[in-house]
């Protein structure tokens, strides 16, 4: 009773703990308005060093969370971010389970549920699972429960909500291809901020052929070792908005039918990408017949144009960054001189 797990010594140092990172979330908060109080000209971890009476002994910066971790030298560590300071009780280098072996007609870890059942996947920072779920299953890479999924119905139309979840971040496999592909019901996807693409070669056709998703936003900003993203979108023929914020990664070559048969899309700025030379763009934008403005304004390419434009708008307005591309461009066949704009990068 005194001295077991569960005893009255452990408690008590439990609620010790807590009491202590209770105080020190509180001192850090202290320090980080005294850091705006002085416009930012104070040193913000000398301030946090000095509230708490805590040395710093690493700093991290956390892409996916949007903020950076901070290690105290006794060894408990905090999340600041823009809105808040949280104890990082357990940040588990959580992998989604392999992706791109083969591809199924179920979800990810079942074999009961179908992917062309599913109207909403939602990805969450938590693996709180639902009250009404109707089915829960480990999804991790490891089997060690550190990724959770579960299925719901809310509105009791036979469709389900597929819910992903993992404390703090989702860290994506190596091997993400088809792995969101073929959810023919599929009208959402959120949550894709709480994915860490950082181990990821392959997001190809991640998405293929969803022909009722209507907008995704993906960010790709520590998408550091993609190799792979040919036909991502491929078959989306109701997307009508994609947010593809920055990714910075010159080991990507090929566009390969990244777009082809976007029916709906009326814009593509791919001007915050700074990928290398671009070799294939086979049936990049093939079929997008509503395109009406495309931003490759900081790309170079260097390689194939295979019906790159074939069946888009024949007014569709192309904005690249030299000469040279606009003329490679042209050797398509597709896109006309006046629709290739030349603009200056920012």
């Amino acid at each position: 009773m005194i001295v077991g797990q569960n005893g009255i010594l452990s408690q008590a140092n439990t609620a010790k703990e807590e009491t202590i990172i209770a105080t020190e979330k509180e001192q850090i908060e202290i320090a980080l308005v005294t850091y705006e109080m002085y416009n930012r000209e104070k040193d913000k971890y000398d301030l946090i060093e000095k509230e708490t009476g805590q040395k710093i002994l690493n700093i991290e910066e956390e892409y996916v969370l949007k903020g950076e971790i901070i290690e105290f030298e006794s060894g408990r560590k905090y999340l600041i971010t823009e809105n808040k300071v949280e104890y990082m009780r357990d940040l588990e280098n959580a992998i989604i389970i392999a992706g791109g072996t083969s591809n199924s007609s179920y979800l990810q870890g079942s074999s009961t549920y179908l992917r062309k059942d599913v109207e909403l996947i939602e990805l969450v920072n938590n693996k709180i699972i639902s009250k009404n779920a109707i089915d829960s299953w480990d999804i991790s890479q490891n089997k060690d429960g550190s990724v959770v999924a579960w299925i719901t119905d809310e509105d009791n139309n036979n469709l389900y909500e597929w819910h992903i979840g993992a404390n703090y971040r989702i860290k994506a496999n190596a091997e993400m291809t088809w792995y969101f592909r073929g959810f023919t019901n599929l009208k959402n996807i959120i949550g894709l901020e709480y994915m860490d693409f950082y181990q990821t070669t392959s997001v190809s056709s991640m998405f293929g052929n969803d022909i009722n998703l209507k907008s995704i936003d993906i960010d790709f900003s520590n998408a550091k070792n993609l190799t792979a993203i040919g036909s991502i979108f491929s078959g989306c023929r109701s997307l009508e908005s994609v947010n593809l914020n920055s990714l910075d990664n010159t080991k990507i070559t090929s566009l390969k039918e990244v777009f082809m048969s976007c029916e709906k899309l009326e814009y593509i700025d791919f001007s915050n990408w700074n990928i290398g030379n671009i070799t294939n763009m086979n049936f990049l934008f093939y079929g997008c017949s509503n395109l009406k403005q495309i931003n490759m304004s900081n790309f170079t390419v260097d390689g194939s144009l295979e019906s790159t434009f074939y069946g888009c708008n024949i007014n569709v307005k192309v904005l690249v960054k030299d000469e040279e591309t606009k003329n490679k461009l042209l050797q398509s066949g597709y896109i006309a001189d006046g629709n290739i704009e030349i603009v200056e990068k920012n």
